[in-house]
């Protein structure tokens, strides 16, 4: 069963999604947009990001009900501790846009964008480090399934491997080599398990 929930005519585009469970849920997109549902997808409300009103973000996460990041353009990182009523901004070190986030717990938390960017916390972004790759291509998509086992993708097809935290990374194979469309999307369900999605 398929349903189609309309979040508002009038809204910007949107270009992530993340539930923490069957009921709370937040997207994001342009217009420094994020909205929130808390029944599912049948109704959403608008979210202030305040001063951020100019950001387009691309990547939202949440570890919790109540603790989450939202990253987009120009390098901006923002946190939240009430489930999105009100955001905080945390320094990136970079001035590129940031493309994807996952919050694999409070803490740890991990970010990729433009020109092969990596960033990673242990400390709920107190502290935001850059992760070292052999790449400048920009990169779209993560997914870790634990602090040390995780996958970037991005331009050109390419998907990375890490099991030791991002401290060494894997070119992996995906079928037809390496194309000229982008990885937009990964999905593991295990170290052996996972999905693609790309242009």
């Amino acid at each position: 069963l398929v349903q189609h929930n309309q979040i508002g005519a009038a809204s910007p585009d949107l270009y992530d999604l993340d539930f923490h469970d069957a009921v709370h849920g937040w997207a994001a997109g342009g217009l420094g947009s994020i909205l929130r549902t808390t029944d599912g997808g049948a109704s959403w409300n608008a979210l202030n990001t305040g001063t951020w009103s100019h950001v387009t973000f691309r990547g939202i996460s949440f570890a919790s009900e109540t603790i989450g990041w939202a990253v987009g353009t120009a390098g901006t990182i923002l946190r939240t501790s009430d489930g999105g009523e009100t955001w905080a901004a945390q320094g990136s070190g970079v001035t590129g846009t940031l493309a994807a986030i996952q919050a694999v717990s409070d803490d740890e938390v991990w970010i990729v964008g433009n020109t092969g960017v990596i960033l990673s916390t242990a400390n709920g972004g107190e502290r935001w480090q850059r992760v070292a790759i052999s790449i400048a291509q920009d990169l779209r998509a993560l997914h870790f399934l634990n602090s040390t086992n995780g996958w970037v993708g991005g331009a050109f097809g390419r998907v990375f491997y890490t099991e030791n935290a991002g401290a060494n990374w894997t070119l992996q194979a995906l079928p037809g080599g390496l194309g000229s469309g982008t990885i937009r999307g990964l999905s593991f369900s295990d170290a052996r398990t996972g999905w693609a999605v790309g242009d």
